[in-house]
């Protein structure tokens, strides 16, 4: 039986339009070798968003951490950094690449500190788009 499933898989493969999703696992299968030249290609896969993963090994790690609230800030030079905890800056220190202060206290940001939204920050080609993108 697991024979017969692997050749009605290859056959799906093999005559999938190239336009389908399948046409990428045709690849992989046959002309793994392509994949190495020309447009930026991509295999379907999960995120590599990082963000995420951070948020979800402090929260098994059994941090205080409030999961529906923004931890992710950015500086005015662009540099992104996680608050814990409640979400909201208690303090104030100088960012790693311009030295402007960055944090907050008393719950209050400083000019240089805004919320970061939660976007996925995967790298181009790692994972498919989402289906309002195509």
């Amino acid at each position: 039986l697991r024979w017969r499933v692997l050749g009605h898989l290859a056959a799906a493969l093999i005559a999938a339009p190239k336009t389908s999703v399948l046409a990428t696992l045709r690849k992989i299968m046959l002309e793994p070798e392509s994949l190495m030249y020309g447009e930026d290609k991509y295999l379907p896969g999960m995120d590599e968003d990082i963000r995420n993963r951070v948020l979800k090994a402090l929260l098994e790690r059994g941090e205080n951490i409030w999961k529906f609230k923004t931890h992710w800030y950015k500086c005015s030079c662009g540099y992104t950094f996680f608050i814990g905890e409640c979400g909201r800056p208690m303090e104030v220190t100088a960012c790693p690449q311009c030295q402007t202060q960055i944090g907050g206290r008393d719950h209050n940001a400083t000019q240089a500190t805004e919320a970061d939204d939660d976007k996925d920050r995967s790298p181009q080609g790692y994972m498919l788009p989402g289906a309002e993108k195509d």
